[in-house]
């Protein structure tokens, strides 16, 4: 049945692009300035492909199964040719969502996927790639959620996005209630945290990831549908501050669940039925 929603809710974007977001966010649609083209195909070794981050930089990509799938990473080219597999036995993929890495090398995992809204055992994995992949968790919970589930229009405590930038963690709401995502921060050191809710967006679509440009400029995050690109703003005392800039409508995106900046303009897209997209930004 959610699958379902996701492909009808998909659709419908494909007849309203961006409309709303202008009008209440800011975002202007983009037309002509990026095209999407489909690379490759991902074999069906590897299931439903949720989150990416690179590897090897201009080379590899890690990706990694939707909940239920087994424990592990994989590693793919940018046409999705499979070519390793990273196993991580000692954990359970209950609802893997996301992925980022830090400036270490340490990738997070985020075991964060909540579409009935009524998980309290939320975490993100760090595996420590210089401590021959050591585990640390990083326990949290939202600090607006009060009931487990919430109302229906409150249902906002899902996430599929998360990325790493300057010893914290942020999460994006999927925006499965009023159309509001919101933004999360997280240390991104084991512990067990609230969450600080910092700020949110209209958005009329569900977002299924989330990544920052290598220059800390841009944010760009997935949709069925569609892909938006915010502003990176840094605050005096440090903190971000994200700007709406322009929405790109993406109509063969199906359920694309996995985006991630392959240099400071262009993202690399897959989607759980395992095509390969790289959207380029025109010269």
């Amino acid at each position: 049945m959610l699958k379902l929603y996701a492909i009808l809710f998909a659709i419908k974007n494909f007849f309203a692009p961006c409309y709303l977001e202008k009008r209440i966010s800011g975002f202007h649609a983009e037309r002509n300035g990026y095209k999407i083209e489909k690379v490759g195909r991902l074999p069906d070794s590897i299931p439903e492909s949720s989150a990416l981050e690179i590897a090897e930089e201009g080379k590899t990509y890690w990706t990694l199964g939707d909940g239920g799938s087994k424990p592990q990473l994989y590693k793919i080219d940018s046409t999705g040719k499979a070519l390793d597999i990273l196993n991580l036995w000692q954990l359970q993929n209950i609802d893997w969502e996301a992925m980022t890495k830090d400036s270490k090398g340490n990738i997070y995992i985020g075991e964060i996927g909540n579409n009935r809204n009524i998980r309290k055992d939320l975490r993100i994995y760090k595996v420590n790639v210089a401590e021959n992949n050591r585990i640390d968790t990083i326990f949290f919970s939202y600090p607006d959620q009060k009931a487990f589930p919430p109302e229906k229009a409150q249902l906002n405590f899902d996430c599929e996005g998360i990325f790493w930038y300057n010893d914290s963690l942020y999460l994006f709401s999927k925006n499965r209630g009023k159309r509001c995502t919101k933004f999360y921060k997280l240390p991104d050191k084991a512990g067990n945290y609230q969450a600080v809710l910092f700020d949110e967006i209209f958005m009329n679509a569900q977002l299924t990831d989330a990544d920052m440009s290598p220059d800390n400029k841009l944010v760009a995050l997935l949709s069925y549908g569609k892909i938006y690109f915010l502003k990176v703003h840094t605050n005096p005392n440090g903190t971000l501050k994200f700007i709406p800039w322009f929405c790109k409508t993406f109509n063969r995106s199906a359920q694309a669940e996995a985006l991630v900046f392959i240099n400071n303009t262009d993202l690399l897209v897959t989607n759980e039925e395992g095509q390969v997209f790289v959207v380029r930004k025109k010269k």
